[in-house]
């Protein structure tokens, strides 16, 4: 029994450490080191309403879609040719949703990375991510006049909810 009791106790403290370890890194490199299956669960969480950044009026649009990335996010990083296409399309007037984006860079390093790609938005705020209620990027909100969060996407989007999020902005 003693044997026993010992063992569960190196497992235990092993299990302790491994997920110490793993919060610690996530903390650091701002990357969480699993993903989870489908973004069904955290879309669920964002629902309501959300503040508009310091300078921004919901009220001025009827609807505003919100694109919340950060600069070391690989999946962010993989939307940027769709996030192009989001810039095109509202300098083109072809949305009749304003777009906004949202990132807790610093100004410098989020804009250049944006212009690198040549993705152009009057509406570029560098706030936490947290003041919007959202907990990892990439993530999407489409917003109403009121603030209150319509529709949202969360992670990389595959080219069926790309078109769901241009359906949702151009009808």
């Amino acid at each position: 029994m003693t044997y026993l009791r010992k063992v569960l106790e190196v497992l235990t403290n092993c299990a302790i450490l491994v997920v110490s370890g793993l919060i610690c890194w996530s903390f650091f490199t701002h990357k969480v080191p699993f993903t989870f299956s489908s973004g069904a669960a955290i879309e669920a969480k964002l629902e309501g309403s959300v503040l508009a950044p310091a300078g921004y009026n919901w009220s001025l649009h009827p609807k505003t879609l919100v694109l919340a990335i950060r600069k070391d996010c690989h999946f962010c990083e993989d939307s940027l040719p769709f996030y192009k296409k989001l810039s095109d399309l509202e300098k083109e007037n072809s949305l009749r949703t304003h777009v906004l984006i949202v990132m807790p860079d610093d100004s410098l390093s989020g804009t250049a990375l944006l212009k690198r790609e040549g993705i152009s938005m009057e509406s570029i705020f560098n706030l936490p991510l947290n003041s919007m209620h959202v907990s990892g990027t990439p993530t999407i909100l489409l917003v109403d006049s009121r603030g209150q969060v319509i529709k949202t996407w969360v992670g990389e989007l595959s080219s069926q909810r790309e078109q769901e999020v241009l359906s949702n902005i151009t009808s």
